[in-house]
């Protein structure tokens, strides 16, 4: 990459002046922060470090509207003069970060996503097909449509979104295709349909899995035809949107989308996005850094929050099937206890019980969301977290462990037997494990 500091300077100063006069953000710190690292780094961790920054600063609606209106295609210019080689997944990287995604952007950040991931998203943004976004509940399919709204030519059209779980049945359709005065009982007004407000911009049907079959029909006929006809009326509008729809893994093993839509939204050619799981195990000192900005906004916090190591690694070893909300749901339970111990630090001991308490139900592992490359690791962390659990349950019980196997009718040597194997599954020795949560009694210890 050629590294030109007047082109930096240019854009530094492009957008210092727009902060100047912007009431929203801290202009002090974030000018503080731009003049100090504008020669400091290679641009894509100054775009990087920017945005994030900047996102401390103001609601993140904000700051995208601000990237977009005023600077947007100077950061754009910026990357193509600078950085032609690596053009797509730097623009890709901008437009994720300025939705919240800062784990899945440039790849020399970003370890484990490839470039040619960015750059297929950026292409399946410019080439304007209709595409089907697949991840886990919690996974940022939402964030991800709008990343790709903002990078597209479209960026500053509407963007129109439903939640096809959300709505009940009966009003979705006249939510989508809108309805006239009278069209059926409670339609006092007349009433414009998502389809149609989106005008030229980006239609984006949340849960499609969960939309019923039958207006799943009359998709895939708008998409056909490229025209509505509302409820209760006899006139045709053109539609001109783009549509991206997002699902869950299931609805598509599950039949929940109609094949031919599915082939009209791209089948196969889907984005998929990792799980957090995926995410954690490759980075999770940046994954964890994500989710604490957005906890500490959603708590109106501004002071900083330090973690260290052992809380990465408690966090890491963790199965999350609720993906991003989980976490910042377990943060913020964590930072409010932070907050009662008068620390501003995050200790393992904050987050201990709800994580306890959001993996007491049945474990449910789909072997389908892994990569064959893992499984050993994988299985191996799920087996140490069955140990681990089962250890504290039987230590806030009250008991020993040897006791325990004497009730179970183990003898001394085949409790050294047992207290071996856990040694070598789990790879840790039971007094190792004293502080998770409590200390591990030793084998003559009565509980």
């Amino acid at each position: 990459m050629k590294k030109n500091i007047e082109d930096v300077d240019a854009l530094c100063e492009k957008i210092i002046s727009v902060i100047q006069k912007d009431r929203v953000f801290n202009k002090e710190s974030l000018l503080t922060f731009l003049k100090k690292e504008k020669y400091g780094e290679p641009y894509e961790v100054f775009i990087f470090e920017l945005i994030a920054f900047a996102a401390m600063q103001s609601q993140q609606q904000h700051l995208k509207q601000f990237f977009l209106n005023y600077c947007f295609e100077d950061i754009k210019n910026y990357i193509a003069k600078t950085d032609k080689e690596n053009f797509t997944s730097g623009l890709t990287s901008l437009c994720l970060l300025a939705e919240g995604i800062n784990d899945l952007g440039y790849s020399r950040l970003v370890g484990f996503v490839k470039d040619s991931w960015l750059q297929h998203l950026y292409y399946d943004a410019q080439m304007d097909d209709n595409i089907l976004i697949v991840g886990e509940t919690g996974t940022g399919k939402q964030a991800m449509a709008k990343a790709i709204h903002l990078m597209s030519e479209r960026r500053k059209l509407p963007f129109e979104e439903i939640n096809c779980a959300a709505i009940p049945e009966n009003l979705l359709e006249s939510e989508l295709f809108g309805h006239e005065k009278g069209a059926f009982t409670g339609a006092t007004a007349k009433k414009t349909g998502k389809l149609e407000q989106a005008g030229k911009g980006t239609i984006f049907l949340d849960e499609l899995g969960k939309m019923p079959l039958p207006l799943q029909a009359k998709i895939l006929k708008v998409m056909d035809v490229k025209f509505i006809t509302p409820i209760g009326s006899t006139k045709q509008i053109q539609i001109e949107g783009r549509f991206i729809g997002a699902a869950q893994p299931d609805d598509i093993k599950n039949g929940g989308i109609m094949p031919d839509l599915q082939y009209r939204f791209g089948n196969p050619d889907y984005i998929h996005i990792p799980t957090l799981r995926d995410r954690m195990r490759k980075n999770p000192s940046l994954v964890i850094d994500n989710s604490l900005r957005k906890a500490k906004q959603r708590l109106q916090i501004s002071d900083e929050i330090t973690f260290d190591d052992q809380f990465v690694a408690l966090l890491q070893n963790h199965n999350y099937p609720g993906n991003y909300r989980e976490l910042e749901n377990i943060l913020r339970y964590g930072i409010k206890n932070m907050m009662m111990s008068n620390r501003k630090k995050l200790l393992p001991e904050d987050v201990m019980q709800i994580m306890k308490d959001s993996s007491s139900g049945e474990m449910s592992i789909n072997a389908k969301d892994i990569q064959l490359k893992d499984i050993i690791e994988y299985s191996n962390n799920v087996r140490n977290k069955i140990i681990e659990q089962k250890i504290r349950d039987i230590i806030e019980n009250g008991k020993s462990l040897a006791g325990l196997l004497k009730e179970e009718g183990l003898s001394d040597s085949e409790y050294q037997n047992l207290y071996k194997k856990i040694t070598k599954y789990a790879g840790i020795k039971l007094r190792d494990l004293k502080n998770i949560p409590a200390g591990i009694p030793d084998s003559g210890s009565s509980g």
